[in-house]
C-alpha cells in the first residue's frame, strides 16, 4: 500500500501546466472571436457592395431619364456634386443609346 502525498492547493500562477493550459483556452476563446468577426465582417461588406450596385444603378438610370429629357449634361454634372464626372455621364448616356446634351 503506498500512501500518496495530499496535492497542494494551487492556483494557476502557482502551477505552470493549469497556466499554460489557460492561456491556451484564452487564445482559442480570441481566435473563435476574431473568425466570427471576419465573418460578420465579410457579410457587412457584401451586402454593403449589393447596396452600392443599386445606388448605382438608381442613379445612372436617373442620368439617363435627365438626358433624354432634354436636361444639358453641365446642369446634370452640378446636381450630382462631383460624384461623377463628365466622362462618366457620357459614358453612361452612350451606354443607354442616348448622346448627352451638351
Amino acid at each position: 500500500m503506498t500512501t500518496q502525498k495530499p496535492k497542494k492547493a494551487m492556483g494557476a500562477a502557482g502551477d505552470p501546466l493549469a497556466a499554460a493550459a489557460a492561456a491556451y483556452a484564452a487564445g482559442l476563446a480570441a481566435e473563435k472571436a476574431a473568425i466570427r468577426a471576419v465573418e460578420e465582417a465579410r457579410r457587412a461588406r457584401q451586402a454593403a457592395g449589393e447596396k452600392m450596385r443599386a445606388a448605382r444603378d438608381a442613379l445612372a438610370a436617373q442620368i439617363v431619364a435627365e438626358a433624354k429629357a432634354g436636361i444639358r449634361q453641365k446642369d446634370i454634372l452640378e446636381r450630382l456634386a462631383g460624384v461623377y464626372t463628365r466622362e462618366s455621364v457620357r459614358r453612361i448616356c452612350r451606354e443607354a443609346g442616348v448622346e448627352p446634351n451638351d
